[in-house]
């Protein structure tokens, strides 16, 4: 272990729910604070005991030693190296951690959040020369917020922007209030991390609230808008076939997609929603864990899974079959054909009834959630998508035209004469 350097120490003993536990806390120098906190596998000792103290000061310091040449010691007080590590899906302690939990995080869900640190938070952090965790402070971080709130993007002195073939220079595309609060959000869950594990004292982002963002909208299709969007054939019968499940059963896409055939009961006219496929990590529980048994379709998609089947072109266990038998149908096919159906149905892309709202193919689960509602009440639709509260379904139902007419008729009622 000769020619390690180690840095200044301090053995600190706190008392766990799991017991005592000893840390190395490592201070910033002319600051009471520490750069990093790392719990040691050394026993505590009685600190009455000069000779039990001194055993373990000892052990302490070899465990140190050992700990800066693995390097596990050191780089974990960089803001940027700690950040950076921490959405590495590969080597996360966090991620793994998760794991073992029981929890479900994928790739996409950590290499989104690594961007997200690289473009929108970490420049601005070097900018105000904040190289480590202790640097941190309420006033960095808000300021941080407003900056990026008030131009959209991470915008610092003397930027140099990209030029574009008439020599103009190429702004980066603003980001939404959505973005902003993913970017908070990411930081937040590394910084409650970092606290829980002693690194740093406290999460000062608690204290930094989210941008305000306007909710966004997701509309449904009217009973009529529905009949003309499967009256003719797509481009892509597992897109029709795929679409016609959702709006009856409303499935999510990740479940059309991991829905397999032994989960389709075509006699008895039901089926069990118990997987999900996520890119990146194949078969999943649904979100949530939101399993669904004995979801009925009627005899219609039961003829489009028969049409499905005959088409399939090699043994695969999925029902909407993909380019190879181990992967599912796209994502984009079936978002893309029910954007072309809409198109040569006339149906609008804005909801007439509210221009906020959109149409997509998340729409077909809300219509589904409505039109379920109407008939059989807000607690079989709460069942028949998964949710834990019919709170959360009432974000799912929306008044239709039927429902128009018939509040329409309640009050012309009031001017009848007998």
């Amino acid at each position: 272990m000769k020619g390690v350097a180690i840095p200044e120490y301090h053995l600190i003993q706190r008392k766990r729910k799991r017991g005592t536990v000893l840390y190395a806390g490592f201070p910033v120098p002319g600051t009471r604070k520490y750069s990093q906190m790392v719990p040691l596998e050394t026993d505590p000792a009685d600190l009455k005991k000069k000779r039990d103290v001194e055993r373990r000061n000892r052990d302490a310091h070899a465990e140190i030693l050992r700990l800066i040449e693995q390097g596990k010691i050191g780089d974990s007080s960089k803001l940027a190296a700690y950040l950076l590590n921490f959405w590495d899906y590969e080597t996360s302690e966090y991620v793994r951690s998760k794991r073992a939990e029981g929890r479900n995080i994928s790739p996409d869900y950590c290499r989104s959040n690594r961007r997200l640190m690289q473009t929108y938070f970490l420049p601005y952090m070097e900018h105000r020369n904040i190289e480590t965790l202790a640097d941190l402070s309420k006033t960095v971080l808000l300021e941080w917020r407003n900056h990026l709130f008030e131009n959209g993007r991470i915008k610092l002195p003397g930027e140099v922007l990209e030029i574009d073939d008439k020599g103009k220079p190429i702004e980066p595309a603003r980001i939404s209030a959505v973005t902003m609060n993913k970017v908070r959000q990411a930081v937040h869950v590394a910084l409650e991390h970092a606290e829980a594990m002693d690194l740093v004292s406290v999460n000062l982002m608690k204290s930094i609230r989210r941008v305000h963002e306007k909710p966004r909208k997701v509309g449904y299709f009217e009973p009529d808008e529905v009949r003309r969007l499967f009256s003719s054939p797509w481009n892509d019968f597992r897109a029709f076939a795929a679409a016609m499940v959702s709006v009856t059963t409303g499935l999510r896409l990740g479940e059309i997609r991991g829905l397999v055939w032994e989960n389709v009961h075509l006699d008895a006219g039901y089926l069990d929603v118990v997987t999900n496929w996520q890119d990146g990590q194949g078969l999943k529980p649904p979100k949530w864990g939101d399993v669904r048994r004995g979801v009925p379709f009627p005899a219609k998609v039961s003829d489009s899974f028969n049409s499905v089947k005959e088409i399939t072109p090699w043994e695969t266990p999925f029902v909407f079959f993909g380019d190879k038998p181990d992967t599912p149908v796209n994502k984009r096919l079936l978002q893309r054909g029910l954007e072309l159906a809409m198109r040569d149905s006339g149906i609008p892309k804005r909801q007439p009834s509210n221009p906020d709202a959109e149409r997509t193919y998340h729409s077909l689960r809300h219509t589904a959630a409505t039109l379920v509602a109407q008939r059989a009440g807000l607690d079989t639709a709460q069942r028949l998508l998964g949710h834990t509260t019919t709170t959360t379904t009432e974000g799912y139902v929306h008044t239709t035209q039927n429902d128009r007419v018939a509040v329409l008729e309640a009050q012309n009622a009031i001017w009848a004469t007998e």
